[in-house]
């Protein structure tokens, strides 16, 4: 189904139907239950990620840090619309930031590392219309470190890191991630109180204090450019300061700082007070990497294109879509090594396929699950 992808086949009804078989003539898909997929995704799942990790624990402290390592939790909103309305603790109205309105379909909340720039997913959990964000974010973190002290070798000691955005905003969360060991780099929102010194601001009005000190600096810099003809690579200016953040009532370290030199100012806060400001812009940044799983699993695998009878019946889908996914990623690895293209993409690897390699490749890998030349 992933190659069939590759042509234009985002599903199993259309790959077949494109080489003349009929879906009914393949009767184990149908007995294939949504469960056993889910845990064969898990399974796929975290095998890719312990190919990497133990890899990364054979080598040194350095590389380790290098590797930057950052768990990412996210919730992403699947749209669907049921041929019959149901009953269901799951399936209901959320608002989708991906057409910014509120739709209906179900809410999935998404574990993974980012580990050396790559992203690897790990556990998931179909969320209830009642469930708090805090509460499942917990229980995905309680099951990773369980499973993260299995793997580890003894003599190594864990560091890990979480970003999350502003719906993730909770004491609890900060609470089980010092039980946990766990670093969290947060957003916080815009009316939340920080006493700085004897002064309380908002976030918005720091944002605003931050502007007033880069257009303070950048004139000095502009002075200093007059006196000083040699050209020099201008570094974007950041403000990190320690605060106490009143919701909380803890003592916080605060990021203040513009992104690629866009114009919207970016504020992140860590409970880690010895953070430095490198450290907690990067870790923050990597959660992109989710951001972009979820934009496969639904632009280019397509899992929201074909429609579905039930919930069971959509989880088998994100099973099969997020198997699809693993392995489109780890295609996508390989023939960035074999071209030594680093920025190849999906259209670059199906354009690549389609003139390279031909139909006996093809042939090849859907038999053998051989992807060599």
């Amino acid at each position: 189904m992933l190659i069939g992808s590759f042509f234009g086949e985002s599903n199993l009804s259309g790959l077949l139907k494109s080489v003349g078989v009929s879906n009914a003539k393949i009767p184990f898909w149908h007995k294939i239950s949504n469960q056993m997929l889910l845990d064969w995704m898990i399974l796929l799942w975290r095998d890719d990620f312990k190919a990497s990790y133990e890899y990364l624990c054979t080598k040194s402290a350095s590389t380790e840090s290098r590797w930057e390592q950052t768990i990412i939790n996210d919730e992403s909103v699947f749209k669907l619309w049921l041929s019959e309305r149901i009953a269901s603790e799951s399936y209901g109205r959320y608002f989708s930031g991906q057409v910014h309105n509120v739709v209906y379909g179900l809410k999935i909340s998404l574990l993974g590392i980012s580990l050396n720039d790559r992203f690897y997913p790990i556990d998931y959990q179909l969320l209830k219309k009642t469930d708090k964000t805090d509460a499942i974010s917990i229980d995905l973190l309680k099951r990773l470190t369980q499973w993260l002290q299995k793997i580890t070798p003894i003599e190594k000691k864990l560091h890990l890191y979480l970003s999350v955005d502003s719906g993730y905003h909770s004491s609890k969360l900060i609470e089980s991630c010092q039980e946990l060991s766990i670093t969290l780099i947060c957003v916080p929102k815009n009316n939340h109180l920080i006493i700085l010194d004897t002064e309380t601001l908002s976030i918005k009005a720091i944002k605003e204090k931050f502007v007033e000190k880069e257009t303070e600096i950048a004139t000095q810099k502009q002075a200093e450019k007059k006196e000083n003809q040699a050209e020099k690579q201008e570094e974007a200016f950041f403000w990190r300061v320690r605060g106490r953040y009143k919701s909380l009532d803890m003592d916080v370290t605060l990021l203040v700082f513009r992104l690629n030199r866009s114009k919207k100012v970016s504020v992140i806060y860590s409970p880690n007070l010895s953070i430095k400001a490198k450290t907690l812009r990067r870790r923050w940044f990597v959660r992109t990497h989710i951001e972009q799983f979820f934009r496969l699993l639904k632009h280019t695998l397509k899992i929201q294109q074909t429609k579905s009878e039930s919930v069971d019946e959509f989880l088998k889908k994100f099973a099969n879509t997020a198997i699809k996914a693993l392995s489109w990623m780890q295609l996508r690895d390989w023939l960035r090594k074999k071209t030594k293209n680093k920025n190849m993409v999906y259209i670059d690897i199906c354009r690549f396929i389609k003139r390279e390699i031909g139909l006996q490749w093809l042939r090849k890998v859907e038999y053998l699950g051989d992807f060599s030349f």
